[in-house]
């Protein structure tokens, strides 16, 4: 039976040729060619077939046997690779003049998941059906957008939620966390067996942070207040948390006689004393100043816990006569949470 190559060739392509290698032609609607050479199409790019069934040369798909190359505005509904060895998918821009992107679309309730599997293990990232980003993980055949998640993100970055860590490697196991203004809250109890790292150099705490540091001082003596009455010395707003206070203060004569000589730290403002408990924030000389020897008393490190900003004072009290005596004072405070 004889058929015409070029008609064939014509239905095919609109143009070029086609050149059959020695064969039989069928009777029955089917042929078979040793090799079929088509010409008139560029090396190296993807078969289509556009209206009415013809073949096409894509400009945006290549394929050398080997790589497959997407460019221009061509898009990649589903791609799916089973390699044993290396698997790999590669995507490389040319256009210096935008950023390289693989654009994942899904219209349905729950976003797109990239799936990853390596012998049995399988993790998912993707979006789930609230918004969120999650990592998610599972074995065998279970897909694992229906596994467990074990990493949780809201789309705003302020809920992060990761799942149970568990060390069971006598190496131990080491989490960072790389959040930057932000507040990371734990709950429950843990153990930290190499400690919390300190600082290594001369800086301080930030403002509200575990270990900030807080203090003021008088740098003039000035007249305590009228004998037998307290009165403030130095005073430092400290913000809401738990601190640790402590605060001296140093009386000079200034020509007085002295027979008493008291310090505390306090809330309260003068001679209120309601929060004055002796041998905790309230103290009392056993000796005094002399004329030509100034003398100091402290209060100890003692626990403060504030619910707002508050104003605390360090506070001094003499029984004298004669002349007033003077005072200068320093306080200092640390949040220790």
């Amino acid at each position: 039976m004889t058929k015409s190559l070029a008609f064939i060739s014509l239905l095919i392509f609109g143009c070029g040729s086609l050149q059959a290698g020695s064969n039989s032609w069928g009777t029955n609607g089917s042929d078979t060619f040793n090799s079929i050479t088509l010409t008139g199409l560029t090396t190296g790019r993807c078969l289509y077939t556009t209206t009415g069934g013809l073949l096409a040369a894509s400009q945006s798909c290549l394929f050398d046997g080997v790589d497959l190359t997407l460019s221009g505005t061509a898009n990649l509904a589903f791609l799916n690779v089973v390699n044993s060895v290396n698997p790999s998918i590669k995507v490389q821009t040319t256009d210096t003049a935008s950023l390289s992107l693989i654009h994942f679309i899904n219209t349905t309730v729950q976003g797109p998941f990239l799936d990853f599997q390596a012998s049995t293990q399988r993790f998912a990232f993707g979006i789930a059906s609230n918004g969120h980003w999650n990592l998610r993980n599972s074995t065998g055949a279970t897909d694992p957008v229906n596994g467990t998640t074990i990493w949780d993100m809201a789309p705003d970055g302020s809920l992060i939620t990761v799942g149970s860590l568990v060390n069971t490697s006598a190496n131990g196991i080491s989490v960072t966390f790389g959040i930057t203004a932000a507040t990371v809250t734990t709950t429950g109890t843990g153990t930290f067996g190499g400690g919390i790292v300190g600082t290594t150099t001369n800086n301080n705490a930030a403002a509200g942070n575990y270990g900030e540091y807080a203090s003021t001082s008088s740098i003039a003596f000035a007249n305590i207040a009228g004998t037998g009455t307290f009165g403030n010395v130095v005073s430092m707003a400290l913000t809401a948390g738990d601190w640790d206070l402590s605060g001296c203060v140093t009386l000079k004569l200034n020509g007085a006689v002295i027979t008493d000589y008291e310090v505390a730290v306090s809330s309260f403002t003068g001679n209120t004393t309601t929060d004055h408990v002796e041998g905790s924030n309230w103290t009392e000389s056993a000796g005094f100043p002399i004329a030509t020897a100034n003398s100091s008393l402290c209060v100890p490190r003692f626990r403060v816990t504030l619910a707002g900003t508050t104003t605390m004072f360090i506070k001094a009290k003499g029984a004298f006569s004669v002349a007033t005596p003077q005072a200068i004072g320093t306080l200092t405070a640390r949040r220790v949470r």
